[in-house]
């Protein structure tokens, strides 16, 4: 992960961090843990910046929750009742 994200500029990592934790919300397979270490290590190098490597990845894991929140509040009740879901999980 960190040699993936080495080769890319800051604007562009800042962009991937912040796609990857957003996608880690949805359940990409991915966990949060592995983009937050990365970005961690990255600004500690100095090839990123601290605060904007923050700024970044909470905001990530915050737009990310609050989306699939979302969705739940809104299509929840939907989706635990359609007949597909009610076959395959009684």
């Amino acid at each position: 992960m960190i040699a993936f994200l080495s080769q890319f500029t800051a604007p562009v990592i800042y962009m991937l961090l912040g796609l990857l934790l957003v996608a880690a919300g949805f359940g990409n397979p991915i966990p949060e843990d592995v983009a937050l270490v990365a970005g961690g290590y990255l600004a500690s190098r100095g090839e990123i910046g601290l605060w904007p490597t923050l700024v970044i990845c909470y905001t990530g894991v915050l737009l990310g929750d609050i989306i699939l929140y979302g969705l739940g509040r809104r299509y929840g009740q939907h989706i635990i009742t359609h007949k597909w879901l009610v076959r395959m999980i009684p």
